[in-house]
């Protein structure tokens, strides 16, 4: 597989983008604050590696008032049934060749 994901997920650091467009894959539709929404979700990417050898995905606070802000603990990347990636953010594997 030659397509690559690059993501930013460390809750210390933000970066803005501008001018680009995203697409909105997962979403809360409530403020949670007691850790119910701690789970697994799997997003498929595979419409988007069309555009380019390169997926981007952002985590962003749906609900910036509250001071919680976004967290990942855990992200895996799989093709064709592999995993091509996997770390843990904020750890030196978050930072992989692509």
């Amino acid at each position: 597989m030659t397509r690559r994901m690059a993501t930013a997920i460390s809750p210390s650091t933000t970066q803005q983008v501008a001018n680009l467009p995203w697409t909105t894959l997962l979403e809360v539709t409530a403020p949670v604050t007691d850790a119910s929404n701690k789970t697994t979700y799997t997003v498929d990417l595979s419409p988007f590696l069309s555009g380019g050898p390169s997926v981007y995905v952002r985590y962003q606070d749906a609900y910036s008032n509250t001071g919680w802000g976004p967290s990942v603990s855990q992200v895996t990347v799989t093709a064709d049934g592999n995993a091509i990636a996997s770390f843990q953010p904020g750890t030196p594997a978050e930072t992989f060749p692509l």
